[in-house]
């Protein structure tokens, strides 16, 4: 980007401009991958829709439950369900996280550091989807062993 800046601003200036939003880049490359139309929807479920709870602001939150919506061919009301239900998950799973040491302990999504792992567990999720499957087998290797302790 720096370089691109460097020549040529405006140019970098469309490119932004230009540039989809990470649910929607999503949304297609799941489309383009998926075998069969049910297999799709689970995957949005599982890789997009934490996402969309991650958005702080409502208005935009319901913008891209709009934009799912459509994608999948589903009432808006389906998808506000499942994020509702991901949300209460989520939050039940938060409760308890097991340290490096094997011993539980009580952790809350309240915490500033808490949300940063969150974020950063949610993108990690969304961009290892999109690893070809041999990939996701070196860098699950890999990571196995961390734990939000090491981060």
């Amino acid at each position: 980007p720096a370089d691109m800046i460097q020549a040529d601003p405006s140019s970098f200036k469309a490119c932004i401009g230009a540039a989809r939003h990470v649910i929607e880049f999503l949304l297609a490359i799941h489309k383009e991958h998926a075998k069969d139309e049910r297999s799709y929807k689970l995957q949005i479920r599982e890789d997009v829709l934490p996402l969309v709870a991650m958005i702080p602001n409502y208005i935009d939150q319901e913008h891209f439950v709009g934009v799912i919506a459509a994608a999948l061919d589903v009432e808006k009301t389906a998808v506000r369900l499942e994020l509702t239900r991901l949300l209460e998950t989520t939050h039940s799973d938060d409760a308890h996280e097991t340290n490096a040491n094997g011993n539980n302990m009580v952790t809350t999504s309240d915490t500033p550091a808490r949300k940063r792992i969150d974020n950063v567990r949610a993108y990690l999720q969304a961009v290892f989807s999109l690893l070809p499957n041999d990939r996701k087998n070196d860098v699950a290797t890999h990571f196995k062993n961390i734990t939000t302790v090491d981060i």
